[in-house]
């Protein structure tokens, strides 16, 4: 950011109020080239760090630019399984782990049958599976980003 020096004259005022509004427009341009970088970022993580038997989880991972940046997305049906886990003790201990699992059926620790694990519907009635944990591939891609956020907005605003 460059220093930006006034006098008390309306020219100097208005001179400084141009230089402050197209910096304001630099920041917001900035901004969004920022998200869409650390996005790319969390992409090349969550894509390393997805399971791999045949490619298709981790190339269902996409960017997906937004009026004001950018999502990550994974559009693989199966995703949030392996995200969050089916198994004993996953999903983590976090409770939106546990709401997005319930939301898709699963229900934890339901099997009536004295032992741990996962009930989930199926061709109209359930199965019980001890499941697998989670691989929180999206969730390596989100703390990549996270460290990178400082130096990734620093060079967007230097350029």
């Amino acid at each position: 950011m460059k220093n930006m020096q006034v006098s008390l004259s309306s020219s100097s005022l208005s001179e400084l109020e141009r230089e402050l509004l197209h910096y304001a427009d630099s920041v917001e341009r900035a901004s969004k080239q920022a998200a869409i970088k650390l996005a790319g970022i969390a992409q090349e993580e969550a894509r390393a760090n997805a399971k791999v038997d045949t490619g298709a989880l981790a190339s269902s991972i996409a960017v997906k630019e937004t009026q004001t940046g950018a999502d990550v997305v994974c559009s693989a049906p199966y995703a949030a399984f392996v995200e969050f886990g089916t198994g004993i003790g996953t999903p983590s201990t976090e409770r939106a782990d546990a709401r997005a699992m319930a939301e898709a059926g699963y229900v934890v620790n339901a099997s009536g049958r004295g032992s741990e694990g996962w009930v989930y519907p199926k061709d109209g009635g359930f199965r019980f599976t001890h499941g697998q944990s989670g691989a929180g591939f999206m969730a390596k891609g989100a703390e990549e980003a996270r460290v990178e956020v400082i130096e990734v907005v620093r060079g967007e605003l230097q350029s």
